[in-house]
């Protein structure tokens, strides 16, 4: 299997934290030791290129290749990592979340405990990363979301951990495409590199320097042809990821035009009954200023019952029948004769009852009877 960075810039930039993935790249890069400098320079690279969450498997490779040099007694990693991976975990560091930063923390005390780096080496490391606790801002709390000022205005910005669970893994999927894209392109280019100077040359090598080229060129287009394969399936993931976020909003979607439709109705029918109640309102206020107006004598209601009784009780409308006899005033003397005033017609003269006559309020018949008898009496004393 031939050696070239491109090929370890593929294979790192793809790499997740499963074991087997650890492992496998962990292989390849102890079989071509004698490359291990360029090994660990590329990989440096690559951890301060590729997106924060995959970091930590890059740093756990680091770890997993440094414990199978130490365990086998190859030198060339141990004597390779310790000149550049200080800087290496620091920038690190610094752009992991605080759980990773755990995680990290956890692989440097393993180097520790095991003796894989020399002491002053992780003397420096823990200085690093000390340094970057104390001056690194608050960061967003990645179980609750919750954090300090800096950490609202990252959410603000888009780059918060608080994403919907179907947004999280579309975003994912798209971290997963411009990985595999990185991968992809640098293997394209080895492989057409490669190609041009096998197959384009002016002058053809020795058949067996021509065939172990040609092979190293198959191991090439076999890594492009993977690695493109990998971008493709990362795109396929994505567009399943979009399909199942337009089916997820499609049916909310249906389910917010059921439920309006019902508000629709449930606010006509409101509408129609509180129309009308506004109608019997206006209603019962006109019937109730007619019966200020006008007196209801049906005896089979409450009311008409009421307003006999009153019309009953009231002097004013009693029956003449049942109102007390009243005890007729004594006879007034005549009026004083004026000499030479009024002739001996007009002293005849019968006197009409007049208002001040004292029969205010009888019956007219009564008044009249009454008025009479003061009449004979005055002529039988003249």
């Amino acid at each position: 299997m031939s050696y070239s960075e491109d090929i370890v810039i593929s294979k790192l930039s793809g790499i997740n934290e499963t074991q087997e993935a650890v492992v496998n790249i962990s292989q390849w890069l102890m079989f071509h030791r004698r490359h291990a400098k360029r090994s660990v320079k590329t990989w440096a690279q690559v951890l301060a290129d590729v997106p924060a969450y995959r970091k930590l498997a890059l740093i756990y490779l680091a770890n997993e290749v440094l414990q199978q040099a130490k365990m086998r007694g190859r030198e060339e990693f141990l004597l390779a990592f310790p000149s550049i991976i200080v800087d290496a975990l620091d920038n690190a560091y610094r752009q992991c979340t605080t759980e990773v930063q755990v995680k990290i923390k956890r692989v440097v005390e393993v180097w520790r405990t095991r003796d894989i780096l020399p002491p002053t080496v992780l003397a420096d490391i823990d200085s690093r990363l000390d340094d970057a606790d104390k001056k690194k801002p608050r960061q967003a709390n990645t179980a609750t979301g919750s954090s300090n000022s800096t950490g609202a205005g990252t959410r603000r910005l888009g780059f918060g951990l608080g994403l919907p669970p179907e947004l999280s893994k579309l975003a994912t999927a798209n971290t997963a495409i411009t990985t595999r894209a990185t991968a992809y392109t640098a293997a394209l280019k080895s492989a057409t590199s490669s190609y041009d100077a096998t197959f384009d040359a002016d002058a053809l090598p020795a058949p067996p320097e021509y065939a172990a080229q040609i092979g190293k060129l198959l191991e090439e287009l076999t890594t492009a042809t993977t690695a493109a394969n990998e971008l493709a399936s990362a795109r396929r993931e994505y567009i399943n990821q979009l399909e199942a976020l337009v089916k997820v909003h499609t049916a909310a979607l249906e389910a917010s035009q059921t439920e309006m439709a019902e508000l629709e109705k449930k606010h006509d029918y409101a509408q129609r009954m509180l129309t009308d109640v506004q109608e019997m309102l206006g209603g019962k206020k006109s019937d109730g200023d007619e019966d200020n107006t006008a007196i209801d004598f049906d005896p089979g209601s409450a009311s008409g019952a009421s307003a006999m009784e009153t019309f009953v009780s009231d002097p004013v409308y009693m029956p003449m029948e049942d109102t007390p006899e009243s005890t007729p005033s004594p006879p007034q003397p005549p009026p004083p004769r004026l000499s030479g005033a009024v002739s001996d017609t007009a002293a005849e003269a019968p006197t009409a009852p007049t208002s001040s006559s004292g029969f205010e309020g009888l019956d007219p018949a009564v008044a009249q009877f009454l008025s009479s008898i003061g009449r004979e009496h005055a002529a039988s004393a003249t």
